[in-house]
C-alpha cells in the first residue's frame, strides 16, 4: 500500500480474517440449522487441549473438581463449594451445612467405581466439619474430630458417554447446554412425586464437557443388577411411583416451564436420532419406523425417567404396620376375638430412584417398556 493512500482507506479495508467472520456470523444467523458448525470447529480444538493440559495437571480448577484425584487434593475447596453454595432451590430444602462451618477431615465412604460405558466415576466420602472455630480443635488432620459432625455423600464426575473426542464435540455443538441429569436436579427433582436423592450441588462445565453431581449418600440401600431380577415387591415399588409420575405430567409436561430445556415436545422426538440411524437399513425397517412415529404423533405424552430399570434403582425394605382384614361372620364365631384388632408386620419396598440422565419426554410406555 503506498505511503500516499488515505488513511480512511487503509482503515476500511477489512482482512480476510473479519470478512470470514462476518460472513459465518452471517449465513449461521440467516441458517439455524448451520449454527452447529463453528461450534462443532471450536469443541473439536477445545476438547483435546483441555484433555492434554488435565493430564499434565497443567489445567486450572473449574469452579468444581474435575475427579476423584482432584477432589482428595484438594477437600477443602471441595467442601466451601459445597458450603458456599447454599441451596435452596433444587429440592426446596436448605443446605446441611450451615455458614461458616469449616472443614475437619473427609474419608472415603465407598470405593471409587467406574461406568466406562458413560466415562464416568463416582466416590462416597464423609465430610467432618465443625460448625464454628470456637469448635474447631487445634489438632493434626483426623485426630480429635469427636466434636465434629459429618455429612455424607456421593459424588458423580462425568465427561461425555464414552465418545471419541470429536464425537463429544458434535454432541456438544449439537445440543449446547444440555447436562439432563444436570438440569434435572437443578429444575425438576423438587417436583417428581417419587423418591430421589437429595441433590447438594449439580454443576456442568459446558465448553470442556465435565460434570460433577454432589448427592445425598444413601447408605445401606441397595441395588438390584438387572441380571438377577427383582422380587414382586420391588417392581410393584418401581410401577407405582413411576406411575405417579406420568399422572402428574401427563398431557402438561411439553407445557410446562421447568421442561423447557428438554428438546422433546411430541410423540417419538425423544427417539429422532434412531431416523439417521436407518438410513441405511432395509426398506421394510424404515417403515415400520415411519408408522410408530405417525402412532404415536396424536399419542399423549409425558414426563419419562428414560432409563426405568433395577440397575438404576435403590431399594430400602422397612417393616410396616397393617390391620388385619375382618374376618367372615362364620369365621369369627370360630376365632378367638381377642385378636380382631391385631395388627400383624409385613415388609414393604423403598424405592429410590437414581441415574436421571436418559429423563425425556415422551410416551409412558418407554419406561414400562
Amino acid at each position: 500500500m503506498g505511503a500516499d493512500q488515505p488513511l480512511a482507506a487503509m482503515i476500511w479495508l477489512p482482512s480476510f480474517a473479519s470478512v470470514l467472520v462476518v460472513a459465518t456470523l452471517a449465513v449461521t444467523a440467516l441458517v439455524p440449522q448451520l449454527r452447529a458448525i463453528p461450534l462443532f470447529v471450536f469443541f473439536v480444538i477445545v476438547f483435546p487441549l483441555e484433555e492434554a493440559l488435565n493430564s499434565r495437571r497443567w489445567c486450572c480448577y473449574l469452579r468444581f473438581p474435575r475427579s476423584p484425584a482432584e477432589l482428595r487434593a484438594a477437600p477443602r475447596r471441595f467442601f466451601d463449594m459445597l458450603r458456599d453454595n447454599q441451596l435452596t432451590s433444587l429440592d426446596g430444602s436448605a443446605n446441611p451445612l450451615p455458614i461458616g462451618c469449616r472443614l475437619a477431615d473427609a474419608c472415603v465412604l465407598n470405593a471409587q467405581s467406574t461406568e466406562p460405558d458413560k466415562n464416568a466415576v463416582s466416590i462416597g466420602l464423609r465430610l467432618r466439619y465443625h460448625v464454628s472455630a470456637e469448635d474447631e480443635e487445634e489438632l493434626l488432620p483426623g485426630v480429635g474430630t469427636l466434636s465434629a459432625q459429618h455429612l455424607d455423600v456421593f459424588v458423580k464426575f462425568q465427561c461425555g458417554r464414552g465418545l471419541k473426542l470429536w464425537l463429544q464435540a458434535l454432541r456438544s455443538a449439537v445440543a449446547p447446554g444440555i447436562a439432563r441429569e444436570v438440569e434435572f436436579y437443578r429444575k425438576l427433582a423438587g417436583r417428581v412425586p417419587q423418591r430421589v436423592a437429595r441433590p447438594y450441588y449439580a454443576g456442568a462445565a459446558h465448553w470442556c464437557n465435565r460434570v460433577c453431581i454432589v448427592l445425598e449418600h444413601l447408605g445401606d440401600a441397595s441395588v438390584v443388577p438387572d441380571w438377577s431380577g427383582g422380587t414382586e415387591a420391588q417392581l410393584r415399588a418401581v410401577v407405582v411411583n413411576v406411575a405417579a409420575m406420568h399422572a402428574k405430567w401427563w398431557g402438561r409436561a411439553a407445557a410446562d416451564a421447568a421442561t423447557s430445556w428438554i428438546p422433546a415436545r411430541s410423540g417419538l422426538d425423544y427417539a429422532g436420532f434412531v431416523t439417521g440411524f436407518l438410513r441405511k437399513e432395509p426398506v421394510w425397517l424404515r417403515e415400520i419406523w415411519r408408522a410408530l412415529q405417525k402412532y404415536f404423533a396424536s399419542r399423549v405424552v409425558t414426563l419419562v425417567h428414560g432409563d426405568c430399570r433395577l440397575g438404576n434403582m435403590f431399594f430400602r425394605t422397612r417393616v410396616a404396620a397393617a390391620p388385619v382384614s375382618t374376618p367372615s361372620p362364620t369365621v369369627a364365631a370360630a376365632a378367638n376375638t381377642a385378636h380382631e384388632d391385631e395388627e400383624e408386620a409385613h415388609e414393604e419396598e423403598e424405592v429410590i430412584f437414581g441415574d436421571w440422565e436418559a429423563v425425556n419426554i415422551g410416551p409412558a410406555l418407554w419406561d414400562f417398556a
